[in-house]
C-alpha cells in the first residue's frame, strides 16, 4: 500500500508493519504509539537516503517498502559500480547515527529539557538502526558495503560468495548469543524478534547469491539468445473474448498488446486479470481495458538488465523491437530457465 511519494520514490508499506502498528496503538498506548512513529519515522528517513543518493548516481530506484524489522530500497544495485553501491549503502546507516547524535546533543541540552525524553528516545532508536545496518552481513547495508569493498579485488559473485559466508557465521554466532542471553533473560519475545532477523539475513544473504550467480551465468548473453522470434500482439481494439481464445490457443498466460493510450507501442494483458471483467461484457469489451505497461527491449540489450526490469515491473513477457516494429518477445521464464541451465557450469 503507497503511503507517499518522495522525489520520484513510492514508499509502500508492508500489510505486516500495517497489523503491527495498529496492535501498538491498539494494546501499547500512547507511549507504543510514539515509540512506533519514531521507529516508522526514522526508517523511511533511512531509506530514503539510500534511495535518493542512488537517484543522484542514475541508479533506477522502484519504490521503498516499509516491513517490521526495517525497510528495503528496491534498487537496480547490479547497475551501480562498486565504488557507488559502497556509498548507497552507507547513506542509509549515516543517516540514522546522524539523528541520532543530534537528537541526543538536545536530549542533554537544558533548554530543550521538556522534550529530552521524546529526543533520548529518537536517539536510541536511530543509533540502533544506524549500527544494526553496518553489521557486515547480507542483505544488511554493512554487508553490501563489505561486499563493493572486495570487489576491488574480486568479482562481484566471488565478492558476493564470500560475503555470504560471512553472513552465514555471523548469524550462527547471534543465535548462539542469542541462546546463551536466553538462559539469564526469561524473553520470549526477545527470542522470536531475534529468530526473526536471523531468518531475514540468512535467506537474504542467499537471495543474494542467487542473483550473483544468475548474472555471473549471463555473462555475454543478449536479449536475441532468448527472445522467441514468433511474436504476435493483439490489437488494443481487440475483445476479450478474442484475446482469451488467441492465449487459450497458444497456451499463453500473457499476451502482447499493440497500441493504446499515449501512444504506447506495445504493452501486456495478464489472462487472469479477464476475470476483472464481467464475462457476458467480454465481447465489447477491448482487451486495452485490462493491458498494463510494459518494457521493451532490442535484440542486443543485455538480457540479466532485461530480466531484472522485467521483474521490477512485474512483467512475465516483453516485447522485442528492432527498427520500431516488433521482432520478437522476451519471456522471463525462458530466461530463467536459461540462467539456471548456464549457472551449472559456474
Amino acid at each position: 500500500m503507497r503511503i507517499m511519494r518522495v522525489s520520484g520514490v513510492d514508499v509502500e508499506i508492508h500489510w505486516t508493519l500495517a497489523a503491527l502498528l495498529a496492535l501498538f496503538l491498539v494494546f501499547g498506548g500512547l507511549d507504543a504509539a510514539v515509540f512506533a512513529v519514531v521507529l516508522f519515522g526514522s526508517v523511511v528517513i533511512h531509506e530514503l537516503c539510500h534511495s535518493l543518493l542512488a537517484k543522484r548516481y542514475r541508479v533506477p530506484v522502484s519504490r521503498i517498502i516499509l516491513v517490521p524489522i526495517g525497510g528495503i530500497s528496491v534498487i537496480d544495485d547490479f547497475s551501480m559500480p562498486p565504488e557507488t553501491e559502497l556509498r548507497v549503502s552507507l547513506a542509509g546507516p549515516a543517516s540514522s547515527l546522524l539523528i541520532a547524535s543530534a537528537a541526543l546533543a538536545v536530549s542533554l541540552l537544558p533548554p530543550f529539557a521538556p522534550v529530552a525524553g521524546f529526543a533520548a528516545q529518537v536517539a536510541q532508536i536511530n543509533f540502533i538502526l544506524g549500527a544494526f545496518n553496518l553489521v557486515p552481513a547480507l542483505p544488511l547495508d554493512g554487508g553490501r558495503a563489505w561486499r563493493a569493498l572486495k570487489q576491488r579485488t574480486e568479482s562481484r559473485y566471488a565478492a558476493t560468495r564470500d560475503s555470504v559466508r560471512l553472513s552465514k557465521t555471523l548469524v550462527l554466532l547471534f543465535v548462539l548469543l542469542t541462546a546463551a542471553a536466553s538462559v539469564f533473560v526469561d524473553s520470549l519475545s526477545l527470542l522470536i524478534w531475534n529468530g526473526v532477523i536471523a531468518l531475514f539475513v540468512y535467506f537474504g544473504a542467499d537471495a543474494e547469491l542467487e542473483m550473483a550467480q544468475l548474472q555471473a551465468a549471463s555473462g555475454g548473453l543478449r536479449v536475441a539468445d532468448a527472445m522467441r522470434k514468433k511474436a504476435a500482439a493483439v490489437p488494443a481494439d481487440e475483445t476479450v473474448r478474442r484475446a482469451f481464445e488467441l492465449a487459450l490457443q497458444n497456451r499463453s498466460e500473457s499476451l502482447l498488446v499493440s497500441g493504446g493510450p499515449k501512444n504506447a507501442a506495445y504493452r501486456m494483458a495478464r489472462i487472469g486479470d479477464f476475470a476483472l471483467v464481467p464475462r457476458n461484457a467480454w465481447a465489447r469489451t477491448p482487451v486495452s481495458s485490462v493491458a498494463v505497461p510494459v518494457p521493451g527491449f532490442g535484440p542486443g540489450d543485455d538480457l540479466f538488465n532485461a530480466w531484472k526490469r522485467m521483474r521490477s515491473a512485474d512483467a512475465p513477457i516483453a516485447p522485442v523491437l528492432e527498427g520500431g516494429r516488433l521482432a520478437g518477445e522476451l519471456r522471463a521464464s525462458d530466461v530463467e530457465r536459461l540462467l539456471y541451465i548456464r549457472r551449472i557450469a559456474l
